[in-house]
């Protein structure tokens, strides 16, 4: 079996990424660095460690940014022998929260809450490691193979999510970019446990190995460089708006103006539609383009 832990602490619209994070080379054991340290070395966490079996683990770090400022915390999955039992998984994490609560003061961080400690049941470990990038579900293995890219709340963004908004325009997720870049500078986001991924039997391959890695199921279409990508992007968003406003401008028939005028309030779905009856071109042309554009905002490549 698999357990999967998060672990959070309070934070604000004024904390900085970095005083967060902490780190261990540069500013001693502070921030969630510090707290972390102090969990795994804690004698009470090793007891409960032996108690669940647990024989590995794989760590993750994922950062929002929302309307309370960074919210950085931490994706833990045990690959465990224990048997699924409930009570024994709400004793260690209320054992579990007592120990992260007094860790994360110790590191100059507030004390969290009942919430700073999450503790589930997850998957069997093999079905686990078969299911990263290949679930339908957002379960434990995408949760943790994916904190950085997976998407933020109604209310928060990830640092991608940022990024794309920088793009456009948004100043202060520009600033807010800059900032996580700079503190997750040499961090790294996956971590898995020394020896684990050689007891599974799992190929360790370096940065540039994954970046060449093509696997069974695709086949190179062609190499462009990032300048003609952007461009390429650029193009497509000016198509779309231009598209979108031709749509969004068709004229109104005088017949449609004055039938409202007369009935009061109409649904504007069936003005919309009385329009298209109306416009010379149509209703099968108008509605066609209309779901093109319906189904090219939803294309990543192409929105």
């Amino acid at each position: 079996m698999a357990l999967f832990l998060t672990l959070t602490t309070p934070h604000g619209i004024g904390d900085e990424l970095s005083a967060l994070l902490g780190n261990r080379r540069q500013s001693g054991r502070v921030g969630l660095a510090g707290a972390i340290d102090r969990f795994r070395n804690d004698r009470q966490v090793k007891h409960i460690l032996r108690k669940v079996g647990r024989v590995g683990f794989i760590r993750a770090t994922e950062i929002t940014y929302g309307t309370n400022g960074w919210h950085p915390h931490f994706h833990e999955l045990w690959l465990t022998d224990c048997e699924q039992d409930d009570r024994i998984r709400v004793t260690v994490q209320r054992q579990l929260l007592d120990v992260w609560k007094r860790v994360c003061v110790m590191s100059g961080l507030a004390e969290p809450n009942e919430r700073g400690v999450d503790l589930r049941w997850s998957w069997d470990a093999s079905e686990y490691l078969s299911k990263i990038g290949h679930e339908q579900t957002w379960g434990a293995a995408r949760e943790l193979a994916s904190s950085a890219t997976k998407r933020g709340r109604k209310t928060s963004r990830n640092a991608w999510q940022l990024l794309r908004d920088a793009g456009d325009g948004d100043r202060a997720a520009c600033i807010a970019f800059g900032e996580f870049a700079q503190a997750t500078l040499g961090q790294r986001q996956l971590i898995w446990q020394r020896g684990l991924k050689a007891a599974l039997a799992i190929e360790e391959r370096s940065d540039e190995q994954l970046a060449k890695y093509v696997d069974e199921g695709s086949y190179l279409l062609k190499l462009i460089s990032a300048d003609r990508w952007r461009a390429l992007l650029r193009l497509w968003s000016q198509v779309l708006d231009a598209f979108a406003t031709f749509i969004e401008n068709l004229p109104v028939p005088e017949m449609v103006n004055m039938w409202v005028t007369h009935a009061g309030s109409i649904p504007s779905t069936i003005v919309w539609f009385l329009t298209i009856l109306e416009f010379k071109f149509g209703v099968t042309v108008v509605v066609s383009a209309l779901v093109l554009r319906w189904l090219l905002r939803r294309i990543p490549f192409f929105g």
